[in-house]
């Protein structure tokens, strides 16, 4: 796959990207607390889907919420990042911390299929 048909689908995920934005977090901006987003994605550049390449979108997904007019405009916005490893024990291990510490209230990823299988299982 070449480094435009990468950047392509990370472009063609950022909409669906805002609409879940939108949609999950409609019940949490009616309560005015701040919304807290954790991502699990893996650190390591070798991986297609990592850190580096999919925070800058959602922080372009972020702040097209935050904009007045949108959902989230005048609350809080939080993001935490995970180091998913591409690992299933690892992935869960940081998205259980991550919402029992950190109450987070939205999931991205993880982006590896085997790391995000059993955390599907759990939602």
């Amino acid at each position: 796959m070449t480094a435009f048909h990468k950047l392509k689908r990370i472009v063609i995920m950022l909409p669906s990207l805002v609409a879940l934005l939108m949609v999950s977090t409609s019940k949490a901006a009616k309560v005015l607390e701040p919304v807290m987003i954790s991502a699990l994605l893996p650190h390591a550049k070798h991986y297609q889907f990592t850190h580096q390449k999919i925070a800058p979108a959602i922080e372009i997904a972020i702040d097209k919420v935050k904009a007045p007019g949108g959902p989230l405009h005048g609350h809080n916005v939080t993001i935490l990042y995970g180091n998913s490893e591409c690992s299933s024990s690892h992935s869960m291990n940081e998205a259980i911390n991550l919402f029992v510490n950190k109450k987070t209230h939205i999931f991205l990823g993880p982006t590896c299929a085997y790391a995000v299988a059993p955390l599907v299982r759990q939602a």
